[in-house]
């Protein structure tokens, strides 16, 4: 992604779940430090679509501060099951 681009992350949970986003700012090994994302904030916004199955993660303008691994974790009585993607972030100066 270029810096200033749009961020739109979705993720397809497991029926009857409860979706939550996490950012994992740094990895060493099993120490990862994992942030919690919560609708609205650091400009980032969560919403559902058909019950709690989808979840679309977005942010109007990523920075630089936004590179990390995005987690989404879908937790329900049938089990837990999750999905990564990795944002990284480039100036379009070096393209």
């Amino acid at each position: 992604m270029l810096v200033g681009d749009r961020l739109n992350v979705t993720c397809v949970g497991l029926s009857e779940s409860e979706i939550r986003w996490h950012r994992n700012i740094s990895e060493c090994g099993s120490d990862a430090t994992r942030e919690d994302i919560l609708n609205g904030t650091d400009q980032f916004t969560v919403d559902y679509e058909d019950g709690s199955t989808i979840s679309r993660l977005s942010k109007d303008k990523v920075s630089w501060d936004d590179e990390a691994r995005y987690v989404c974790d879908s937790f329900s009585h049938r089990g837990r099951a999750g999905q990564n993607v990795d944002i990284v972030v480039i100036n379009s100066k070096f393209i």
